[in-house]
């Protein structure tokens, strides 16, 4: 995996939130690299970036901005996980993954730790 991993920690950023989000919590809390929690394609929630300015958002309707609470619009798993490593038989989550909210927005993962795992 050449890309930095997803772990505990990461801070995530959504393209229509107010403010970043660090992982708070992985399903894999035994497996972890360099000492942090690894994360899985499916570490997708809870998220929450402040205050979602996304045209989608209901109430924005109104004009107000309201909550960007992505762990309540985000569906799927992070992609594209890896190809090669695998936690708990689940593909793990790196820097280069997205998330897609349901309002539109793209969640990114801004700050990972600077690691590279190598396999094999």
């Amino acid at each position: 995996m050449g890309a930095n991993p997803l772990t505990m920690g990461c801070i995530c950023k959504c393209s229509f939130g107010s403010i970043p989000f660090p992982i708070a919590k992985t399903t894999s809390p035994n497996v972890k690299m360099m000492g942090l929690k690894a994360g899985v394609i499916l570490d997708n929630k809870p998220l929450m970036f402040g205050t979602c300015i996304s045209p989608m958002q209901p109430s924005m309707a109104v004009g107000t901005p309201g909550p960007c609470i992505a762990a309540a619009q985000v569906v799927a798993p992070w992609a594209p996980g890896s190809a090669t490593v695998k936690i708990n038989g689940m593909p793990a989550a790196h820097k280069n993954c997205k998330l897609i909210c349901n309002f539109g927005g793209i969640i990114t993962i801004n700050m990972a730790p600077a690691m590279t795992v190598k396999i094999g």
